[in-house]
């Protein structure tokens, strides 16, 4: 069982820049003919995990889907500003 304590601080800012060089994705959720939700990690050229997100699909960019998933890499390396290799 795994249990997480939310602990309190003072707020503070915090900038960290890092190379992102790969990615993956699991789709978390879909909502048929309408939207999917995508999970996505963020890699470095070492495949260390540098973080996460969570990128919506929906309307046009979940219709042209299809049944391409490499559409899903395409759509998620231009949500990033990133070029697929």
């Amino acid at each position: 069982m795994i249990y997480i304590n939310m602990v309190n601080v003072q707020p503070y800012t915090t900038t960290t820049t890092a190379t992102i060089a790969s990615f993956t994705v699991r789709v978390a959720d879909i909502n048929l003919f309408e939207s999917a939700t995508l999970y996505v990690q963020l890699f470095d050229a070492d495949g260390v995990f540098l973080s996460d997100k969570v990128i919506q699909m929906s309307g046009s960019d979940y219709t042209s889907w299809g049944s391409d998933d490499s559409y899903i890499n395409r759509f998620v390396a231009n949500n990033l500003g990133a070029t697929l290799a």
